[in-house]
């Protein structure tokens, strides 16, 4: 539980992500039936599809918004960090 409070909010795919999915899904299928033509032009697209893919998942992941750790109230509560020089009472 500790780490889905630090964790990012991990972007859903787009249209792009799904087309990706969708040929990678083909080209295992090609696979189980004799097919070398589709194979091989499945495997070239799978090849220039992928890492356009990939490169808009990691932008839209960067601009996902970031969930900053939860603030610990014993560390606040013991006056003991740089900014406070209050002594209590």
């Amino acid at each position: 539980l500790l780490a889905l409070k630090f964790k990012r909010p991990t972007p859903t795919s787009n249209l792009f992500g799904k087309i990706t999915a969708l040929i990678w899904t083909l080209l295992i299928l090609s696979y189980l039936l004799p097919s070398p033509i589709l194979q091989g032009m499945l495997l070239a697209l799978v090849i220039a599809v992928t890492p356009v893919s990939l490169m808009f998942y990691l932008m839209r992941l960067a601009m996902a918004p970031r969930v900053d750790a939860p603030h610990s109230p014993s560390s606040a509560d013991d006056g003991s960090s740089a900014g406070n020089s209050s002594a209590r009472s």
